[in-house]
């Protein structure tokens, strides 16, 4: 399932999947002479330099700016941690991931001391660091990270919020790099109700979600249930977003293939109409206090059952 915009990466950039991608808080001006709108104005560059596939630019405009936040603000302000996330992230993408990882790593403990281990700035942070160590290929530690804040955002926010849904989707893909297939089909398929009954099926993460369903179901050899889910999603996806946009195209693609696979003899099941009206999906903004969705399309963590590290939440991917 390798493609520009993949179920497997529901958002976009290296971290999709995840809320860490280039996270934004507000930032209101602070007293006694201490700008922080100038300091939210400059990470919302880093994140335009981020989200635009430029992350080297991104890395230096974030490294000196986490300078000056810590000088300004302190080391344990939720700015300056939050500026820690979003370098973290750059420094993956732009392929120094151990790098980044590590500094993921210390920005979660830095966030678990001040905040708190369910505060929900932590759990972004916990989510951006699963993610990255499936993208590494670090399968046991990230299915422990995942199966820890899929389960606390459950709790916390509920099973059909945005980011649980999107957690939950990372433990099913952690799931299927590992082999264990069939968990990840059921994993898959229990958030696909809950974001159904939440959000309705015209919904970016319902879609995302069965889209995900239909690649595993092919995988395990369910050609006939994959084949529904496809459609299904494809006819959505286009509904959101009109019939060229790279994810309705990629699942187009994906049903042909699985179609003429099944049986060369059986035509692919024709394009969905053109959309009455196509809705944009959101794309993260720019302020530095709490974590916004960034676009859809990405470039893939690669196939079900055999992620590779090409690939956040994110809005994000920071937080």
């Amino acid at each position: 399932m390798t493609r520009s915009g993949s179920a497997a990466d529901p958002r976009g950039g290296i971290f999709a999947g995840s809320v860490f991608l280039a996270e934004s808080a507000a930032m209101e001006r602070g007293t006694g002479g201490t700008d922080l709108d100038g300091l939210a104005a400059r990470n919302e560059v880093a994140v335009a330099q981020l989200t635009g596939d430029r992350p080297l630019d991104a890395v230096e405009a974030w490294d000196s700016l986490l300078i000056d936040c810590r000088a300004m603000l302190g080391e344990t302000h939720p700015a300056t941690l939050t500026v820690e996330g979003n370098l973290a992230t750059a420094r993956f993408q732009a392929g120094r991931e151990e790098g980044g990882m590590q500094l993921m790593a210390s920005t979660l403990s830095a966030r678990e001391f001040v905040l708190g281990d369910e505060h929900p700035d932590t759990l972004n942070a916990r989510d951006a660091l699963a993610t990255a160590y499936r993208l590494a290929g670090q399968l046991t530690d990230a299915l422990g990270l995942y199966s820890r804040v899929a389960a606390q955002r459950s709790r916390v926010l509920g099973p059909a919020h945005p980011d649980t849904l999107i957690s939950r989707l990372g433990l099913a893909l952690t799931r299927a790099d590992t082999g264990d297939l069939q968990v990840a089909v059921n994993v898959v398929a229990s958030a696909l109700r809950d974001a159904e009954a939440a959000h309705g099926d015209l919904h970016v993460h319902t879609v995302t979600l069965r889209w995900c369903l239909g690649s595993l179901q092919a995988a395990i050899g369910h050609t006939e249930q994959a084949a529904y889910e496809l459609h299904r999603a494809q006819v959505d996806n286009q509904e959101l977003l009109g019939p060229d946009h790279p994810d309705t195209v990629a699942i187009r693609e994906e049903l042909r293939q699985l179609t003429a696979l099944a049986d060369p003899a059986i035509p692919a099941p024709r394009p969905a109409t053109e959309p009455s009206s196509p809705n944009a999906r959101p794309t993260s903004g720019g302020d530095l206090a709490a974590d916004q969705p960034a676009t859809r399309t990405a470039a893939g963590p690669g196939s079900i059952g055999g992620t590779s590290a090409t690939d956040s939440s994110a809005s994000t991917a920071s937080g």
